[in-house]
């Protein structure tokens, strides 16, 4: 445990080079014009965290995920690369400041010199991005998720609870993906009804318990509200769908 000035002395090293990222990352982006050109969405996750170590296992790794998809895509599309925002985040504006753990200058380097990737800046619009899009990928992002609820195909590389849902495939190998890359060419577009169903079955088949199973007391008020919070959640989802 660090004390007080070992504490202070890791933070400023922290924002040091939270901020030299930053400044990189914003040299390296452009405001593309949407429309312009077929492209895919690439949503990486915010790191370090468990949604993708372990949950996305060997794709934890930005790159080796960039590195498959960009192999693989058509000639004409390009992929649009949006870092998370919380990976900017410096010490003390939240508990998410950690970004510089898994990324630095050479990692931001070694995304620029994709020929087919471009880096855009991170208050673009992710919906606008969404929605023309040909596809959105992720780790295990909800922004798979969205982009099916929203009509635009979504890819996740690991383990999540809507990996199963019409519109998200599950990416294991890279014939999965250059398969779903055609069927996305030839007009596939996802089932909003599936979706619908999908999303009613996971609600009747969850439990309204407090998920932290460490915390045997749980008054009632917070159970109430996290159950209220779910309920809101899976309700804003379902209203904007077919049923």
């Amino acid at each position: 445990m660090p004390n007080r000035l070992q504490d202070y002395k890791l933070r400023l090293q922290a924002r040091f080079r939270i901020l030299k990222n930053k400044r990189l990352y914003s040299r390296l982006s452009n405001y593309p014009e949407i429309g312009s050109e077929p492209y895919v969405y690439f949503a990486p996750n915010y790191q370090p965290e468990r949604s993708t170590l372990p949950d996305a296992g060997m794709f934890a790794d930005v790159l080796r995920m960039l590195d498959f998809v960009s192999s693989i895509l058509p000639t004409d599309w390009k992929v649009y690369y949006k870092e998370h925002p919380s990976i900017f985040n410096v010490p003390d504006t939240g508990i998410f400041w950690r970004g510089h753990m898994y990324r630095n200058l050479e990692f931001y380097q070694n995304v620029a010199e994709y020929d087919n990737v471009r880096i855009l800046p991170v208050d673009i619009d992710s919906f606008k991005l969404i929605d023309h899009a040909k596809c959105t990928i992720t780790a295990t992002g909800t922004v798979a998720l969205e982009s099916a609820i929203r009509g635009t195909p979504g890819v996740v590389f690991g383990s999540v609870w809507f990996d199963g849902i019409e519109g998200v495939l599950k990416a294991e190998t890279k014939e999965d993906l250059t398969e779903f890359f055609k069927r996305i060419d030839n007009g596939y577009e996802p089932d909003q009804k599936k979706i619908a169903k999908y999303l009613q079955a996971a609600w009747d088949c969850s439990s309204p318990k407090y998920p932290n199973l460490l915390v045997k007391h749980i008054p009632e008020d917070q159970e109430a509200e996290y159950r209220n919070q779910i309920g809101a959640m899976l309700n804003d989802y379902l209203k904007f769908l077919p049923v």
